[in-house]
Order: structure tokens, then C-alpha cells, then sequence
């Protein structure tokens, strides 16, 4: 399996197997593709794949493997990802932009959209932002991903994208720092976010830990300059670093 190429995609290590999953990003069209024109070049993927690194491998042929029943529901891109929770693998994706494939797909099978450039711009705008939901849960123990109804909107109460995220050690509490919400996030203005929301998971039935939603439970402001695309880094001694960003 060789991945297309891509931009704007997750990737975390799950420690555990020791593999790295890429979810999501932002893939140019292909020319055949009836939506694709001067100004409709990308579109987003919701393919999962990882890269194993228990084993020696040539950089030059990364030994992908596509996990093809995976698909995340919508297309994502510009989300941040970190890996925890009650079963210390679970991959949790906060924010980001995402697209509605199933829209999607209606608009590249019907030509009397396809034939009109203005009508489809407009028909594709509808497929990003669709859903609510802004935290999901990827689970590689089984391959799935957890249904939005187990999972609460956790994260900041405004989409945004590029934030910082972090897990703390106990894998119980996200970290979410700054981000920005523009056009491509159904905002009509750009903003680059200061504050820090933090989101902890709680348990749905004591019987089965494994089923959780996540649950604002504070925000904090900072004087700090918004930024977004920056990095976190958190330490034993439970001091969060942040670096770098676009303010």
C-alpha cells in the first residue's frame, strides 16, 4: 500500500504496538474526478493506515498497511491528535475541519451539478463542518471508531483548528491550547485563540470503562499572544511548553 500524498493529517504513535497511525489530510483531486477545476484542487481523506516499527524497513519503501474497514466518517484535516483514555490507546482527534462524504459523493454522481461550476462550488461548500461533534475516538484495538453518541462535545465550544493537544500522563485529561477558526471552518473570520480548555473523560457504564464521553470542565484565558500550529510539549513535572505558532 502507498499512501497518497497529503498535507494537514494526524499522526500519533500508539504505544502499546509501537505503530504509527495517519489519519486523515487534505489530497489533490484526481483529474478524472468530475469536482475537480481551476478552483476545486483538494479534497479531504478519511483513510487510516500505520507504519509498524517493531521491524527494520527501508525508508525508501515504508511498509504501509491500510486499514481499508477504518474510514473515518468524514474527511479531516487540521486536527490535532493525541492517544490515552481508559484503554491507553485510544487515538482522540479534536477539531479540525472535516467533510461530509456522503454529500460528496451525491454531488460527483449528479451531472446536472457537476456541469455547473457556480452551482457546484457552492454545493461542495455545504459538504465541510456538517457535524457538531468536535473530539473522536479511534480505537486500534478493535479497528472502530467509538459512535458520536458515546461522545460528549468535549472540546472548545468554537471549532477551531490547529491547536496544541496534550494527554496527561494518566491518559485522562486533554489539554487543548490555542487554535484558529477561519473560512475553512465555517468561520467568516479569521481568529487565533489564547485560551486552554481542558476536557476529561468520564465513564458511561461501570460495568464496560471502555465506554466513555468526554466532558468540558474548565477554560482558562491567558494573556498570551492566540496563536495556532504550535507546538506542545508536556514534562514530568506536569509544565506544559508551548513553541512557536502563527499569531
Amino acid at each position: 500500500f502507498t499512501p497518497e500524498g497529503r498535507g494537514g493529517h494526524v499522526a500519533v504513535i500508539d504505544p502499546r504496538s509501537n505503530q504509527i497511525y495517519f489519519i486523515g489530510g487534505s489530497r489533490l483531486i484526481p483529474d478524472r474526478n468530475p469536482i475537480k477545476s481551476s478552483i476545486i484542487v483538494y479534497n479531504l481523506s478519511n483513510k487510516v493506515f500505520y507504519l509498524d516499527l517493531k521491524s527494520q524497513f527501508s525508508t525508501n519503501n515504508p511498509p504501509y498497511v491500510e486499514l481499508p474497514g477504518s474510514q473515518m466518517t468524514y474527511g479531516s484535516e487540521k486536527g490535532t491528535a493525541v492517544v490515552g483514555g481508559p484503554s491507553k490507546d485510544d487515538v482522540y482527534i479534536v477539531g479540525g475541519t472535516l467533510q461530509n462524504f456522503t454529500l460528496l459523493n451525491q454531488i460527483e454522481n449528479n451531472a446536472t451539478i457537476t456541469s455547473n461550476q457556480t452551482l457546484m462550488t457552492n454545493e461542495l461548500l455545504n459538504t465541510w463542518n456538517v457535524t457538531a461533534p468536535n473530539i473522536f475516538i479511534y480505537r486500534p484495538s478493535t479497528k472502530s471508531w467509538l459512535s458520536p453518541k458515546t461522545v460528549a462535545n468535549g472540546g472548545p465550544t468554537i471549532r477551531r483548528r490547529s491547536t496544541s493537544t496534550v494527554m496527561d500522563q494518566d491518559g485522562r485529561i486533554i489539554y487543548i491550547f490555542g487554535g484558529r477558526e477561519q473560512i475553512d471552518t465555517g468561520s467568516p473570520t479569521f481568529i487565533c485563540f489564547n485560551d486552554t480548555a481542558l476536557s476529561k473523560w468520564n465513564i458511561i457504564n461501570a460495568a464496560n470503562p471502555l465506554q466513555q464521553y468526554f466532558q468540558m470542565i474548565t477554560k482558562y484565558s491567558s494573556t498570551t499572544q492566540g496563536r495556532a500550529g504550535h507546538t506542545a510539549t508536556l514534562f514530568d513535572n506536569n509544565t506544559i511548553i508551548i513553541i512557536g505558532g502563527t499569531t
